[in-house]
């Protein structure tokens, strides 16, 4: 399911390039997302109206030529899990129902586990300490304590990944993005 431990690493290393302001927790995010998926316990109407507050909220940038975002980019490295970004969704003319109902149909699929995450994490922390990634060794050792301590819980993109790239997506998995496509409405 996680697409091979050592696989992570240069899929993390590429995240990174893309995305130069992401921090370790940024790049935790990712793993946890692309590891667990979407959160399991949704409750359809909770999700329908988050998203159309963030539809609505969408910067100007985002809504209109989709801010020179790609449309979706994997969150791990077979690609069955991506981020699909709500400016260049709705650049081509998407809805935000179209989203939600993709972004729970996603949910409802068997993603990864705890222990997964923490295999994974635990070989990223380990290659930091190498200096593959861009981002300092205690950084890093503060947030693998820190994981460790909370159980690894769902976290938020750190305020230089927001101020940076103001994040706006939903988790779809790759198996739901034709149909999705094919009808953006």
């Amino acid at each position: 399911m996680t697409g091979g431990c050592l696989s992570w690493i240069p899929f993390l290393q590429n995240h990174q390039e893309r995305w130069p302001e992401a921090q370790w927790i940024d790049l935790y995010k990712v793993c946890y997302q692309g590891i667990l998926g979407p959160e399991h316990l949704v409750r359809h109407e909770e999700v329908r109206v988050r998203l159309e507050e963030e539809w609505e909220g969408l910067p100007a940038t985002h809504a209109a030529a989709g801010g020179g975002i790609e449309l979706w980019e994997a969150a791990c490295p077979d690609g069955r899990l991506g981020r699909l970004h709500l400016g260049p969704w709705r650049a081509r003319g998407g809805t935000w129902q179209a989203i939600a109902e993709a972004f729970l149909n996603t949910a409802q699929a068997k993603w990864g586990n705890l222990d997964e995450l923490i295999e994974v994490w635990e070989k990223v922390e380990s290659a930091s300490r190498e200096g593959v990634f861009h981002i300092s060794v205690a950084e890093a050792e503060r947030l693998h304590q820190a994981l460790v301590t909370h159980r690894y819980p769902s976290v938020h993109h750190s305020a230089a990944y927001r101020e940076a790239y103001r994040p706006a997506y939903r988790l779809i998995s790759r198996s739901v993005l034709p149909s999705l496509l094919s009808d953006p409405r």
